[in-house]
C-alpha cells in the first residue's frame, strides 16, 4: 500500500485578503461619497467593473457626477445600465482602473 503524502493548506489560515479588503473600501467610498442610498456590486471580465444602483433619475445623475471625482479618478467610462430583475432601480456603471 502506498505511502500516504501529508497534506497541507495551500493558504494559511491568517492570510490577507487584498483583494476583497480592496474591494470593501471602494464600495465603501462610493457609498460615503452618494447622499442617497446605493446597493454598490462589482464584476470582473477582463476589467473591474462597478455597479451603482440607484432610485431616481436625479441620484442617478448625482452618481455620475460623484464617481469620476473618486479614487483619483480611478472610475471611468461611466455608463447607465438596466438593472437585472430589478425594474425600479438605475444602474451606474463605470470601469475601475486601479
Amino acid at each position: 500500500m502506498a505511502e500516504v503524502a501529508e497534506i497541507t493548506e495551500m493558504m494559511p489560515v491568517g492570510r490577507t485578503m487584498a483583494v476583497s479588503d480592496e474591494l470593501h473600501r471602494l464600495a465603501q467610498m462610493v457609498e460615503d461619497a452618494c447622499p442617497c442610498k446605493t446597493q454598490v456590486s462589482f464584476s470582473y471580465t477582463h476589467d473591474l467593473h462597478v455597479a451603482v444602483d440607484v432610485r431616481t433619475f436625479e441620484e442617478v445623475h448625482m452618481v455620475e457626477a460623484i464617481l469620476p471625482r473618486l479614487a483619483g479618478g480611478a472610475f471611468c467610462d461611466i455608463t447607465r445600465t438596466a438593472t437585472p430583475h430589478h425594474a425600479f432601480l438605475k444602474r451606474v456603471c463605470a470601469t475601475v482602473r486601479r
